[in-house]
């Protein structure tokens, strides 16, 4: 007899239990008020999920109506114990699935790299600035815990300094293998503080007053109030030379410039006299002038690239920028096509100076003055607000928009070569570049998910080898 049940379970289409001696199918027609009960629910979850996602209204409505779909699975499935087991297991499944599937990124070029995302270990984020990284150490400054503190970019803690942090809130700055510290206006007794960027390390401590820095080279970090300019050396802190005088740049020229903008590598700087417009230029390391004379210029109307002092001036109607080699050497000229100050901007990358406009970018060879020009696609222009974008950065923000001026997504363009990569999907508002690296552009990439959840997402874009 017991094999004679054995095989017709065996035969059996649909699976059954056995409970108090009868048989019971795995799955019945449950309740009628469990059924209305679903199907009620199941309308309500399908309505409210397809509204977050056309209404953008956000992973908390989304996740409700995953879960009034979930419950409704258990209720229609509550026919038997066994179909409410799986209506859970399916209900859980449905729910993780649908969380995950709303959060999914926009896909990125292969040859993008998504650096891990980090989340500050604090209760407020606004408790913490990020000052900045490397392609090892994240660095940021935690007001809640009065420390300057270094991360690996996965978030995990490397070191931590009171010493950086000082009396109070100071400011902050990353030049590359250092963090300075210092307090701006705040009081001429609280120090200026080098930490080593690897471990955190108090590196030199110096009372400078109201002087900020303004520039560095990989020998000396030059800082600056209206009164005076002077140099220290990097790794000790030594003072190398000061001079009195007002800063007029501290880096190495652009068309919006600030004389008190951070430049993490300036070989020369600028100092003179604004009520005179009397200026020279000086060997940043040194303090010596530069060996060849500057008359007097106009501070929107110049830039430093490389060894070269560039002046854009009109020769007739024509706009030429005019090379002067700050070592020595015989000048050079050159024509300027379509550029006016307020139609475009400049900024050296690397030894050379990149003059841009919404569709152009031109070259300056800073020893030649040979120029080169690269344009971008039809439909892409470089991005209007200029906080996108940071100076020396190879790699720009663009737009691509159509004829009625419609936003039809970003893209990452290669001012040298012309290389145009898009990023397609829906970005949050704050998409801009962060940094350089020695290896590339650092570019922060928000992007909003199916329901309009921002998520915060930072990418590096090498240049090429």
């Amino acid at each position: 007899m017991a094999e004679a049940e054995l095989a017709e379970n065996a035969d059996s289409k649909v699976e059954q239990e056995v409970r108090g001696g009868r048989r019971r199918p795995v799955f019945a027609v449950p309740q009628v008020r469990w059924l209305l009960t679903g199907v009620i629910l199941g309308a309500l979850g399908l309505a409210t999920g397809v509204a977050s996602i056309v209404l953008d209204l956000g992973r908390d409505i989304w996740i409700l109506a995953l879960g009034a779909a979930g419950v409704a699975l258990v209720c229609v499935l509550s026919g038997t114990r066994v179909s409410t087991v799986i209506g859970f297991v399916a209900a859980s499944g449905l729910v993780a699935g649908g969380i995950v599937a709303a959060g999914a990124a926009p896909a990125l070029p292969p040859e993008v790299v998504t650096l891990p995302a980090f989340t500050p270990p604090t209760d407020d984020r606004d408790d913490v600035t990020e000052i900045g990284r490397d392609a090892d150490v994240l660095v940021v400054m935690d007001s809640e815990s009065a420390a300057v503190i270094g991360y690996t970019l996965e978030g995990d803690l490397l070191w931590s300094s009171k010493d950086g942090y000082g009396d109070g809130f100071n400011y902050s700055i990353h030049a590359g293998d250092s963090v300075i510290t210092y307090p701006g206006r705040s009081g001429e007794h609280v120090p200026v503080v080098s930490l080593s960027t690897a471990t955190g390390q108090t590196q030199w401590s110096l009372e400078l007053g109201e002087a900020i820095p303004v520039a560095a080279n990989e020998d000396v970090i030059v800082f600056a109030d209206r009164q005076r300019v002077l140099a220290v050396d990097r790794q000790t802190g030594d003072q190398q030379w000061e001079m009195a005088g007002d800063i007029a740049a501290s880096t190495e020229g652009s068309g919006s410039h600030d004389a008190f903008r951070w430049t993490a590598h300036a070989d020369w700087i600028v100092v003179g006299d604004r009520e005179s417009n009397q200026y020279q230029v000086l060997d940043a390391r040194t303090g010596v002038p530069a060996a060849v004379s500057i008359d007097e210029f106009s501070v929107f109307d110049w830039a430093i690239a490389g060894d070269t002092f560039i002046s854009f001036e009109f020769d007739g109607q024509q706009r030429v920028a005019v090379g002067t080699p700050l070592r020595g050497g015989d000048r050079w000229q050159t024509e300027v096509r379509n550029f006016t100050s307020g139609s475009g901007f400049y900024e050296p990358v690397g030894t050379d100076l990149r003059i841009a406009t919404s569709t152009q970018m031109q070259w300056l060879d800073s020893a030649t003055g040979e120029l080169a020009t690269v344009d971008l696609p039809t439909g892409w222009r470089v991005f209007p607000h200029m906080p996108a974008n940071i100076d020396g950065a190879r790699t720009l923000l663009v737009l691509h928009r159509d004829s009625d001026d419609n936003l039809l997504g970003y893209g990452l363009f290669d001012s040298r070569t012309g290389e145009l990569m898009e990023v397609a999907g829906p970005y949050g508002e704050h998409v801009r570049v962060v940094g350089v690296t020695p290896s590339g552009t650092l570019v922060s990439l928000p992007y909003l998910d199916a329901v309009g959840e921002e998520h915060e997402r930072t990418v590096l874009v090498p240049d090429p080898s």
